[in-house]
């Protein structure tokens, strides 16, 4: 049984290194029902990491799709270039109206009863024979656990980006408790009695969220392996089974390689007049991109001089204050974030990118995170620096230069050789 949908429903259609084929070659393969649902609360026109990513895995899938995910005008910006590079591959697009939620159950059950009001007749008919979600927002999950529930024949794929019970500290997030009502019971019914039990003392969204996908799903992706063991081991603390262990895959970002970026004029190993290192993200005080500035302080006045660092974040009120604190005005330059296809131009046209690990809190005692931006940087081909945090997945990346978050002076001596046209081993 589905949720119940409120009356005021308001319908708006709408790892791998990927080449983007040409519109006509993708259209020639076309069909004109698509067998694939892509289920993702957060998709193009709709701009952030989570979008970038699965508009990624849609290049990557390369076959016709039908999509069905939320309005979040109310939330985020859009980037129709991003929406360019998914839009051939688009038989049908379901954007479901009304206030996005994160970890409302009554706004997950909401987003899953008006999906249900598009796709009931297209799955009665079988039309689908997979399912693809992914989060973060845990309500793609939930709509494809109920999909699955009732239609167990249709194979699922469901995609974790990062842990979703448990925040960057590690500590468990906050805000996520709900009253279990019959559509929760209906959900529990296709659990074990363990795992069932489990839930049901701890009726929390971001928890249920995890545990229904790693218990139903077919197919389960990870950013990485520590990512993939410790939700694992949060969903089945005594071991998980052979099946699980077994439907569990490791599956990087993909890398998306556009044609038009053009490497020629970037620095091969040799002195240049102007050496440019770009950021694009987040900024924080703490983590990173501090580090960098530091390094900049430290580098000999010959060098400095040669050096341009430009920046591109939605953060750029917190970023100017830091770099006039350092004085830096004249040698770190602040953008606004680009659309996807302006980013990959950009950042083609640096001598070196920038990115950041996350430091996690004491409670893991391992680093799930794995940032995304590298599967991105990756495709500009561009040399990257990343400020790594011990065994993080990112330390383990052997294309990188790496330097240890804290080791200004390591930083620094690696953007001296850079820019002195010396060609830095990779650690």
């Amino acid at each position: 049984m589905a949720p119940n949908s409120p009356a005021d429903w308001n319908p708006q259609t709408s790892g791998t290194r990927l080449f983007l084929k040409s519109k006509e070659k993708r259209d020639a393969t076309a069909s004109t029902k698509a067998s694939l649902l892509v289920v993702a609360y957060n998709f193009p026109p709709f701009s952030d990491a989570s979008a970038v990513t699965v508009a990624k895995r849609v290049v990557d899938f390369d076959e016709p799709i039908d999509v069905i995910s939320q309005d979040l005008s109310k939330i985020r910006t859009t980037d129709f270039q991003l929406a360019s590079l998914v839009e051939p591959f688009i038989e049908c697009h379901y954007q479901v109206q009304g206030d996005p939620t994160f970890a409302s159950w009554k706004g997950i059950a909401i987003f899953v009863a008006r999906s249900m009001i598009f796709l009931s007749e297209k799955l009665r008919e079988g039309q689908y024979s997979r399912i693809y979600s992914r989060s973060m927002f845990p309500a793609s999950h939930f709509l494809a656990a109920h999909i699955k529930s009732q239609f167990p024949d249709i194979y699922w794929i469901a995609e974790f980006s990062d842990p979703i019970s448990h925040t960057v500290e590690g500590k468990s997030r906050p805000g996520g408790a709900f009253e279990i009502d019959d559509w929760a019971m209906n959900l529990l019914a296709e659990l074990d009695p363990v795992q069932r039990e489990r839930l049901l003392s701890d009726p929390d969204v971001f928890s249920w969220c995890e545990s229904l996908t790693i218990n139903l799903a077919d197919e389960l992706w990870f950013t990485n392996v520590n990512q993939m063991n410790i939700m694992i081991e949060s969903v089945f603390p005594n071991g998980p089974s052979n099946r699980t262990r077994r439907k569990s895959l490791v599956k990087p970002h993909p890398t998306l390689v556009l044609d038009e970026n053009n490497t020629d004029s970037r620095n091969n190993g040799e002195e240049i007049s102007k050496y440019t290192i770009g950021y694009f993200g987040e900024f924080y005080p703490n983590r990173g991109l501090s580090d960098l500035f530091n390094s900049l302080l430290l580098l000999p006045f010959n060098i400095l001089s040669r050096v341009e660092v430009h920046v591109y974040t939605n953060s750029g009120a917190g970023c100017e204050a830091a770099v006039r604190d350092l004085g830096l005005e004249d040698r770190v330059f602040v953008h606004s974030q680009l659309p996807f296809l302006d980013f990959h131009r950009a950042a083609s046209k640096m001598n070196l990118l920038v990115v950041c690990d996350v430091i996690p809190g004491d409670m893991y005692e391992l680093n799930p995170y794995l940032p995304s931006k590298v599967s991105d940087y990756l495709g500009t081909g561009t040399p990257i620096l990343a400020y790594t945090w011990p065994n993080s997945p990112m330390s383990k990346i052997d294309v990188l230069l790496k330097v240890s978050i804290g080791n200004t002076l390591g930083a620094t001596r690696i953007i001296s050789n850079l820019v002195n046209g010396r060609v830095h081993e990779k650690s």
